[in-house]
């Protein structure tokens, strides 16, 4: 199996991008043998030139004896430096740096074997950045595999299909629930759309929309999260389930309803040590005493609703609730 076909696919499950990895670093490895990197093997193989000069603005010239051939030039230099090339001859090469610095330079002739260096060099970077900080991509994948709520299984089956079939069963004593978008269905590596290329007909089945004209790779994934699986009341949640609340005697104080009509329906319950002054109110609202006295009122309550700072609408407030001595 070549490289090329070891490239991962969309509908590859997690062990499947392990192996496929792995397969590659294999490969390189058995390549290599025991040079430290597939970088230093291949410069070997190309006869490099290699070495270190002192470089600066005004660049220093390195010559190479590639001549009109494809070459390419690494430099190296310590932090906060910054170096370039340039060509000056057909046979040498002008190194420069940013400031006076001790330039490390290598200058390898171009071939499909560097060209795989480049491209190994970008793979490593995708690998690196893929694992999200995790030692290893397996490690990272092994997580993202552990990651399923508690108490709810990750299901998978893989099939041929045949000439003909409209309708797919799952194995026998496996069952997803319909309806809940937990089952994800790839025809040959395509992911499928519900309800367009194929129906949830019961727990146990499928129907394709069309009739397979042919052999395909059939892969179905689902939740299984039947009540013995699940395990507590938030791996319900977690899957984006709710259950059903009743309530009442609930005080809805008004900030906490957006809908201005389901705002109208109800009245301020306040606490304050003096009448409003200002603000929007409506008949009925109520202000309690903070700090009420024999003798006193319970508070004020809305007579004539209004905003005051208006000159025609302003609210008007009565003492509530007298309080016996």
């Amino acid at each position: 199996m070549s490289i090329n076909e070891k490239r991962i696919q969309y509908a590859d499950n997690l062990k499947q991008v392990v192996d496929k990895v792995n397969a590659i670093l294999d490969e390189i490895i058995s390549t290599i043998g025991d040079y430290p990197s597939l970088k230093e093997y291949i410069e070997g193989l190309t006869g490099g030139i290699k070495g270190t000069v002192t470089a600066s603005p005004d660049g220093v010239p390195v010559g190479h004896g590639f001549g009109n051939l494809d070459y390419q030039v690494i430099l190296t230099a310590q932090d906060n430096v910054t170096v370039w090339w340039d060509t000056k001859t057909e046979d040498t090469v002008m190194v420069y740096a940013s400031e006076t610095a001790e330039i490390d330079f290598a200058i390898l002739s171009t071939t499909d074997a560097l060209k795989l260096v480049r491209d190994n060099a970008e793979t490593v970077q995708e690998v690196v950045e893929a694992r999200k900080g995790y030692p290893s991509l397996k490690l990272y994948l092994d997580y993202l595999e552990a990651k399923a709520p508690r108490g709810v299984l990750i299901k998978r089956h893989v099939t041929n299909s045949y000439e003909g079939q409209v309708v797919f069963n799952l194995p026998e004593n496996e069952a997803y629930v319909p309806g809940t978008n937990t089952i994800t269905v790839y025809i040959g590596g395509v992911k499928q759309r519900s309800n367009l290329d194929f129906n949830e007909i019961s727990p146990t089945q499928i129907r394709f929309n069309e009739e397979m004209d042919g052999v395909y790779s059939i892969e179905v994934i689902w939740y299984d999260f039947t009540p013995a699986n699940l395990e507590t009341h938030a791996s319900q949640h977690m899957l984006g389930g709710g259950d059903e609340i009743q309530v009442s005697g609930l005080q809805i104080l008004p900030q906490t309803i957006p809908d201005t009509a389901m705002v109208e329906r109800y009245v301020k319950h306040l606490v304050s040590a003096t009448i409003p002054t200002t603000g929007t109110w409506k008949l009925g609202d109520i202000i309690y005493h903070s700090n009420p006295v024999p003798g006193g009122y319970i508070g004020w309550i809305c007579t004539t609703g209004g905003s005051f700072g208006t000159w025609n609408n302003e609210p008007i407030f009565k003492p509530y609730g007298l309080i016996s001595k």
